[in-house]
């Protein structure tokens, strides 16, 4: 709704992307090493990826470590209101942002039933945040302002992940999440699965998902 009058260049948006990895296998067959480039554009917003992984696990194949880490190149078109565009600056204008993204995933059979994992994420990201169509409108004012977020911004989830066989016809996935960001948002995530299995061919997962969430300062 950028525009009310006219659908905006949204209504038909076509976004074209291309994500492409090159991965090498450590001799004893324990680990491997690897790059990922990556790239997406649409209407309003151009983006390109560069990262690196690397992963290492034990003989017997019951732990391992990996870690990941990308920096995405951003090109975001800038979109007004169409109320506010006479004010403000002509349209066409381009910001630029930057964000780092390091994981750290650590993976471990407890035993022939029970397999459990646990990852950690720090994403940082620097330039243009906002998004310049959307409205903000205060007590007293006539006209929206447009959103004016932070120029950088962390961001730090943690995420433990249990998987339990109980037989051939049930599996438990359990997740919990817990979220920070400087932002002054903190978050917790409980997701619980039971895939039920009637026949090879055929499954039911009933799921159930609980989420609450501070607002940001």
């Amino acid at each position: 709704n950028v525009d009310p009058v006219v659908s905006g260049a949204s209504g038909q948006d076509i976004r074209a992307y291309e994500n492409l990895g090159y991965s090498i296998g450590n001799i004893d067959g324990t680990g491997s090493y690897g790059l990922l480039f990556g790239g997406s554009a649409e209407y309003d917003y151009n983006s390109l990826s560069l990262g690196a992984t690397w992963s290492k696990g034990t003989q017997d194949g019951n732990s391992e470590i990996s870690l990941r880490g990308q920096v995405f190149f951003d090109n975001v078109t800038i979109i007004r209101p169409i109320e506010l565009r006479n004010q403000l600056r002509g349209e066409n204008e381009s910001e630029a942002r930057l964000t780092y993204n390091a994981s750290a995933t650590w993976a471990q059979v407890l035993n022939r039933r029970m397999q459990a994992a646990m990852t950690v994420d720090v994403v940082y990201q620097s330039g243009f945040l906002s998004m310049p169509f959307h409205r903000v409108y205060f007590a007293g004012e006539n006209l929206p302002r447009t959103e004016l977020l932070p120029d950088t911004r962390i961001k730090i989830p943690v995420g433990v992940r249990l998987n339990t066989y109980i037989n051939e016809y049930l599996v438990t996935r359990l997740f919990y999440r817990f979220y920070y960001d400087d932002f002054g948002i903190t978050s917790n995530t409980v997701n619980v699965e039971l895939p039920v299995r009637f026949v090879k061919s055929f499954a039911l997962t009933p799921f159930l998902r609980y989420h609450d969430q501070t607002e940001a300062d």
